[in-house]
């Protein structure tokens, strides 16, 4: 298993900062690098690519295109897209698409209150710096560490250890750029007419997502 190298910061200070919020509807680009382990096979493995990300708290959805590798190089391809209110997750996956039932709210647009502050820092040097805040927390039990540009409260990144899905354990990394505030075409919501609807209830991955929508892919 590789090990995830972040970019090294330096330490800008230690005073803790208060939670924000970020945009209620934003797009963007996400980096993902997973590694995991089955204790029930004793296997290690590893999971690497990118997701294009919507996330609508306002209309209660959210929407995962997703292009991953597994350590032995199988593609996993396919879009995930969940609608909080009619309380459906729709896996499309090359021309079959499935609809299962699926419980919980949307991960508020928010750090939650109770998240422990570790400090301002920065990426990059002199007048080229991307000055953000980090913080920890506790979503599902799980340890979550996320950061947030200090100005605006832009996602930057996020990382998840433990049980990041139902009988698995290990950690996600994800890395967000070129994120844009707002949805340019909501179109990508809709899930296909033609889409199977199961009344099996869908698992919910333990991380993606799931502090701010992209631990929506869970795929059971």
């Amino acid at each position: 298993m590789r090990v995830l190298l972040l970019l090294a910061t330096v330490l800008a200070g230690v005073t803790a900062q208060a939670p924000c919020c970020f945009p209620a509807q934003w797009e963007a680009f996400a980096g993902i690098l997973e590694g995991y382990y089955l204790p029930s096979t004793d296997t290690p493995g590893e999971v690497e690519g990118y997701d294009w990300v919507s996330y609508d708290y306002v209309n209660k959805r959210l929407m995962s295109n997703l292009s991953l590798v597994t350590d032995n190089d199988t593609p996993i391809r396919g879009v995930v897209i969940i609608d909080f209110k009619k309380g459906r997750r729709y896996d499309i996956f090359g021309n079959n698409c499935t609809s299962k039932i699926y419980k919980g709210d949307i991960p508020k647009n928010c750090v939650p209150d109770n998240a422990n502050s570790t400090g301002p820092s920065y990426f990059g040097a002199g007048n080229n710096k991307l000055v953000f805040n980090s913080f920890q927390f506790l979503y599902n039990n799980l340890p979550v560490f996320m950061t947030f540009t200090q100005r605006d409260c832009i996602p930057v990144s996020e990382t998840v250890i433990g049980g990041i899905a139902p009988g698995i354990k290990g950690f996600v990394g994800i890395t967000y750029t070129g994120l844009t505030v707002g949805i340019k075409d909501p179109r990508v919501f809709e899930p296909p007419k033609d889409c199977y609807h199961s009344n099996e209830e869908a698992q919910p991955g333990g991380s993606l997502g799931s502090v701010i929508g992209r631990k929506k892919r869970g795929l059971d």
